[in-house]
């Protein structure tokens, strides 16, 4: 079973740090979304399930801005993942963690970009060393090192135990 990232996009928004009643600008959505592909392009390779999930993700994350949410065409979600991917051609992922910072200007959209990122890193089941080096450099990009710890555990905590089980 893949792992549930709107559960945990929706445990953010509703009952955790993000308040629902706030709205994101089309800036900071787009930043969000990313930074979540980042997690997802750290290793390289872009699962199944890694790309099922994240192209769940945009219209959740795109209706916190407004924005009428229907699942992305194939060419819709295309050409905003080649926008990314021309951003990747000019600086590394770390130097796109450092610019996304200042649009991601509140805690709550700081850890709302680490949670989502980390379930993202989940969805495949097999979170590696680029995935976690790349969780690293987005803690320190945006200053939540003294919170890694508890953030990490709220994913777990919005997750659904199976999420995490091998299929049988």
């Amino acid at each position: 079973m893949p792992v549930d990232v709107l559960r945990v996009l929706s445990g953010t928004v509703e009952g955790g740090t993000f308040r629902s009643s706030a709205k994101l600008s089309r800036a900071q959505a787009e930043a969000l979304l990313e930074a979540a592909y980042l997690a997802t392009a750290a290793n390289g390779d872009l699962s199944n399930e890694e790309a099922t999930a994240y192209r769940g993700l945009v219209p959740a994350i795109m209706a916190l801005a407004g924005e009428k949410a229907k699942s992305p065409s194939d060419t819709e979600l295309r050409a905003l993942l080649d926008k990314f991917d021309e951003k990747l051609r000019h600086s590394t992922p770390n130097e796109r963690l450092v610019a996304l910072a200042p649009v991601l200007d509140t805690t709550d959209l700081r850890d709302m970009a680490y949670k989502v990122s980390f379930a993202l890193s989940l969805c495949d089941l097999a979170t590696d060393d680029d995935e976690a080096d790349f969780l690293d450099a987005l803690t320190d990009a945006f200053g939540l090192a003294a919170r890694v710890d508890e953030l990490t555990a709220a994913v777990y905590a919005d997750l659904d135990p199976g999420d995490l089980e091998e299929p049988s």
